[in-house]
């Protein structure tokens, strides 16, 4: 076993930040805020909402990850630097852009400092499945505000996420907005400028040998290293499962700790073989239990008019009526409606065909330009109504 000599070179930074501030001046420069959250939850419609066009895009270091940075200012005339991360699902990594989203989160992402405050971004009329990804960047103990985007859809569709009680449960500030209509963003500002404390997070079971092995590695990650920022529970079981040994967070820590945390996946493997299962299993035990906590209440609305369209779309006896109507139509208008424009298109070209042709001499070039060019042409115009009917549907 590696003894704490042998870990006094530790970069990453382990142990809860309970008195972190949000936006502080931990280091020179702005405060950095990062943007994080699952594909499509509404991450760079905030962005752009916070930094308008003071923005830059470039790649992240060695790999072809696109990095999208701005400048917020804050209701006092603070400004703060915006990065708007990638969008992912978990911070377990199956994809360089997820690669490099949990090592911005864990402080160990070449040339990008840890973020001052994580903006969780998670689309309200979707929240279950969002909320294993709030809970590990919960779990991480920096600064985080949960955004709940599209909230004016999220009402349309009859759902009421009580957010006070959201965020009771989950120890952080729950900001409703929606950030296509700019409704929300000014308090989200306003959070913005206070101390965040680290959240305390939502408890989550791991079974017993699990839960001793990766506490065992904790408490030699809490041994060494500068100030405590990252919560150390997390790092150890994101180094026992991040198994690529060039990955940046396996590299973050010392050649001792590493022999440690491949001798203790060897352990886990003999005696337990789906110890990596129990990791996620535990944290949607977690989301169930919150789901069930924080209220998640339907109102009896009749949904959004497009709810209601697609009800009736996708019924068994009404959708294949609509559909034949809507082929009826489209085949009415193509092969019917059409007709006059055609017949009046044919007739303009018939009569410049006539214009033309006693304006030329009788012979080839007549034949060219009156059989050949302005016929040919009047053909294929004569077919544009039919085309434009088709591309309106």
């Amino acid at each position: 076993m590696s003894t704490p000599s042998d870990l006094a070179e530790l970069e990453v930074r382990p142990g809860p930040a309970k008195h972190a501030r949000a936006v502080g001046r931990a280091r020179p420069g702005r405060p950095l805020v990062a943007i994080a959250g699952s594909p499509n939850c509404g991450k760079s419609t905030l962005f752009n909402r916070l930094t308008g066009l003071r923005q830059k895009v470039a790649n992240y270091p060695g790999v072809t990850v696109e990095k999208k940075a701005g400048v917020c200012t804050l209701p006092s005339g603070r400004a703060v630097d915006i990065l708007d991360l990638p969008g992912t699902y978990s911070l377990r990594p199956a994809s360089p852009d997820e690669v490099v989203v949990r090592d911005i989160l864990l402080g160990v992402q070449p040339s990008t400092p840890l973020p001052d405050l994580t903006l969780l971004v998670l689309d309200a009329t979707c929240l279950e499945r969002q909320l294993y990804l709030c809970m590990q960047v919960i779990e991480i103990g920096r600064p985080v505000i949960i955004v709940l985007n599209m909230m004016d859809a999220a009402s349309e569709e009859g759902l009421d996420v009580d957010a006070e009680h959201l965020s009771r449960v989950l120890g952080a500030p729950v900001i409703p907005v929606s950030a296509r209509l700019g409704s929300g963003i000014g308090r989200l500002r306003d959070a913005m400028e206070r101390d965040v404390p680290a959240p305390r997070g939502v408890a989550r079971e791991l079974p017993g040998p699990l839960a001793a092995e990766v506490d065992r590695l904790a408490a030699l990650l809490r041994l060494e290293g500068p100030a405590a920022q990252v919560n150390r529970r997390h790092v150890a079981m994101a180094l026992l499962l991040d198994e690529g040994e060039d990955a940046s967070l396996f590299r973050a820590v010392p050649p001792p700790l590493r022999r440690e945390i491949r001798e203790l996946r060897a352990r886990l493997d003999g005696t337990m073989p789906e110890w990596r299962a129990h990791e996620p299993v535990g944290h949607y035990h977690a989301v169930a239990d919150l789901i069930r906590r924080a209220t998640l209440r339907v109102k009896p609305r009749g949904g959004s008019w497009r709810a209601r369209i697609d009800r009736v779309l996708t019924h068994r006896i009404a959708g294949p009526a609509v559909f034949v109507l809507l082929m009826a139509v489209v085949f009415q208008s193509v092969f019917t409606w059409a007709t006059p424009l055609m017949n009046a298109i044919a007739w303009a070209v018939s009569a410049v065909g006539r214009i033309v042709a006693p304006a030329l001499p009788a012979g080839p070039i007549r034949s060219l330009v009156v059989d050949g060019v302005i016929a040919g042409v009047g053909a294929v115009v004569t077919f544009v109504p039919q085309i434009a009917i088709l591309f309106l549907f």
